[in-house]
Parts: structure tokens; C-alpha cells; sequence
């Protein structure tokens, strides 16, 4: 994605992320869902199209993807807010040991143990 040897191809890169997230890769699909945040693609509606990359990383068990999409949630960024969602997705990622997602936790909803 850095363009490190080649030249900047955010086309190429994405077609190669698109294989390895259609083979499960969490990390390919956390990778296309920001470049999606970035708007960097053409017609790119921004988080709303990251979301389901995110979610779909975070459903097969990313703790990055996890707390992503609890951020996500709670700010209604690309989704309606749902501070339900929110918690329990931050939670997860928490539970795996995201520093992030426990600090937003504690920030944010005043959750201070997991």
C-alpha cells in the first residue's frame, strides 16, 4: 500500500488485499476497509464502505477489527450509533488484550475492568 519499491497503486494493491480477505485474511480485510476510510479509492463512500470489511475481520475475531468497529458503533461513523454494539465489540477486543479498546472503554462508557 506504501508504494516501498514500486509506485503507489491503490487499484493494484486493493485487487491483492480483495484475494487474501476472500481467503480470510482479517488483515487484508482491516486493510481494505482504510483504504475505504482514507477515500483513497474511486467512488469510495469513505467509513460507510469500510464498515463491512471491518465487520467481517472483527466477526472472524480480530481484536483490531473489534475495536475498529466499536469505535465505529459508538460514534455512528459509517453506522447508526449503538452504544450496546459498541461495548460489546471494544469488549471483545479488550478481552484479547487491545489496549485501545480498554482505554476507549474506560473513556468513553466509564468501563474500567474486563
Amino acid at each position: 500500500m506504501d508504494g516501498r519499491g514500486v509506485d503507489k497503486d491503490f487499484n493494484t494493491a486493493l485487487r491483492w488485499m480483495t484475494l487474501a480477505a476472500e481467503q480470510g485474511n482479517t488483515g487484508a480485510m482491516i486493510n481494505i476497509g482504510l483504504l475505504h476510510q482514507m477515500e483513497v479509492l474511486p467512488g469510495s463512500k469513505g467509513v460507510a464502505d469500510a464498515v463491512p470489511w471491518i465487520r467481517k475481520a472483527a466477526e472472524l475475531g480480530s481484536p483490531i477489527a473489534q475495536a475498529k468497529l466499536g469505535v465505529f458503533l459508538a460514534w455512528g461513523l459509517g453506522v447508526d450509533a449503538d452504544r450496546e454494539q459498541a461495548i460489546h465489540w471494544l469488549t471483545l477486543a479488550a478481552k484479547q488484550g487491545n489496549d485501545a479498546a480498554k482505554e476507549f472503554l474506560r473513556g468513553q462508557f466509564g468501563v474500567e475492568s474486563i
